[in-house]
């Protein structure tokens, strides 16, 4: 599961640095909200599936 959440977090980046650089307008907008809310769950579920170390 970690392994897929890592795959998503780093596809969305990449997304969106090259849709940041190649395209304009609505498309723009759209897919980086897009990628901008996968990058937030895919970082809370890594945050939640954290080994917690006492």
């Amino acid at each position: 599961m970690k392994n897929l959440l890592w795959v998503v977090l780093a596809g969305c980046l990449a997304v969106n640095a090259f849709v940041s650089t190649t395209s304009g307008g609505a498309t723009q907008l759209v897919i980086s909200i897009i990628t901008g809310v996968g990058v937030i769950l895919s970082g809370v579920g890594l945050w939640m599936l954290r080994t917690r170390r006492s």
